[in-house]
């Protein structure tokens, strides 16, 4: 709670000895998302532009939060204290992590039935470079490794046939935070603190 406001934590948790936490604003069709301090008390939020809740990597402790519809989404980055850094700028799919050199892996993904595409991001946003890994798009996070390679689930819920697809990107790992990756820490557990 927050000046009465209900939060919930979600699958954002901690990062830095910070709280994420978002609301679901269903009348205005947005998603807030507000920080606290490892005590609780609030240090700053941002007020959502759409009702798409905000991805969250991290990166030198900086927070993405990327809006909008899947095929339309605006990415601004913002530092631990709030201040904003970079953005508004379009960023294709969903961003999953945060390569230790900075870059930023988004996947592209309209449904299972359509072709999957990995995108990725400089840490000043801009597009670097992307790959059409076809169909079927199967929604799972990537993994990236310590030696730069970025592993991708390819299945099909119907069938159960599940392969794996490797990547070589240039990145030495994932970024060393806390959350350098969507739903999961630096070493792919939901546990999200120390």
């Amino acid at each position: 709670m927050h000046e009465g406001i209900e939060l919930t934590t979600g699958v954002f948790g901690l990062y830095s000895q910070k709280i994420l936490a978002t609301r679901n604003v269903s009348n205005a069709n947005r998603t807030d998302l507000y920080v606290f301090n490892a005590c609780g008390d609030f240090l700053w939020s941002h007020r959502g532009s759409s009702y798409w809740v905000p991805r969250v990597v991290l990166f030198e402790d900086r927070v993405l939060i990327q809006e909008g519809p899947p095929n339309d989404r605006m990415a601004r980055i913002y530092s631990a204290t709030g201040e904003h850094l970079l953005g508004p700028a379009p960023m294709a799919g969903s961003a999953w992590l945060a390569g230790a050199d900075g870059l930023i892996y988004a996947m592209e993904c309209a449904d299972q039935n359509s072709e999957m595409t990995l995108v990725a991001y400089s840490p000043a946003l801009d597009r670097l470079w992307s790959l059409d890994l076809e169909q079927p798009c199967y929604w799972a996070p990537p993994v990236l490794a310590d030696d730069g390679k970025l592993y991708v689930l390819r299945g099909h819920n119907i069938d159960k046939e599940v392969s794996v697809t490797a990547i070589q990107t240039p990145s030495p790992g994932l970024a060393n935070t806390s959350k350098p990756n969507d739903r999961c820490n630096n070493r792919r557990t939901r546990w999200l603190g120390r």
